[in-house]
């Protein structure tokens, strides 16, 4: 269990940077919609989850169980990369 947990977390830091790329062209789309459809502040916000969130989902979760390869479990992942969107008008 704690083998596989450290290589699922090895492998997370491996594409890390990739992932942070990614988020950022995901932020970039979604600002780029939502500013040409309406008025007002927009903030985005994107995060890829970290090596310690990870551990966590995957014990609470019993991903050690599910699934056989880290990449298989990265791949799985409903959230890896996080996007926030706040808008507030302009009155």
């Amino acid at each position: 269990m704690f083998s596989f947990i450290d290589d699922v977390t090895e492998y997370l830091e491996n594409i890390k940077n990739d992932l942070e790329i990614v988020s950022k062209d995901i932020e970039v789309y979604f600002e780029e919609i939502i500013l040409s459809n309406n008025e007002g502040y927009l903030n985005i916000n994107s995060r890829v989850k970290s090596g310690s969130s990870l551990r966590e989902k995957i014990l609470r979760n019993n991903y050690y169980k599910k699934y056989k390869t880290s990449e298989e479990l990265i791949s799985n992942l409903s959230d890896l990369i996080g996007i926030r969107i706040d808008r507030k008008s302009v009155v």
